[in-house]
């Protein structure tokens, strides 16, 4: 299964998300919580934290790159999900979020990601002219490419 949709959420006085239940399938041997690139928090299974993890290692790109990935790798925090779908945000990744009580739930294909609202909405604008901008580049295949699909 594929991450995917996007959800609005509160987090309860203790910090806790619901997970959406599209995604607790995927997450029955919990959820690795990792600092994302963004200033978001992003959320793997273990298995795919495993496989990021050993990308990295194995990355071919410049060495400031592959040591910034892979502290953003090792930093996780491996959680379970409650009997209610819930995780508990770790205050650390909630300070580099940025996150208070709302949050916007992401799919991102092999992760999830957890971002401020406002933080969400800046990046859509941002995302939004990147796209518009490659647009013009791409032809049908591409962009199914881009999307997962073979």
């Amino acid at each position: 299964m594929a991450f995917s949709g996007e959800y609005e959420h509160k987090l309860d006085s203790k910090f806790r998300l619901t997970v959406p239940a599209d995604y607790r399938e995927e997450l029955t041997d919990g959820v690795v919580l990792v600092r994302g690139m963004d200033h978001c928090i992003e959320a793997f299974t273990p298995e795919e934290h495993d496989r990021e993890s050993e990308r990295a290692d194995q990355a071919a790109t410049g060495r400031r790159i592959q040591r910034a990935r892979q502290q953003l790798l090792n930093a996780g925090f491996h959680l379970q999900l409650d009997p209610q779908g819930r995780i508990t945000l770790p205050s650390p990744l909630r300070e580099w979020a940025q996150i208070d009580q709302k949050v916007t739930v992401c799919g991102n294909r092999r992760s999830f990601r957890v971002w401020d609202p406002a933080r969400w909405n800046e990046y859509l604008l941002e995302d939004g002219m990147a796209y518009a901008l490659a647009d013009e580049d791409l032809d049908d295949r591409d962009v199914a490419v881009v999307a997962g699909g073979d």
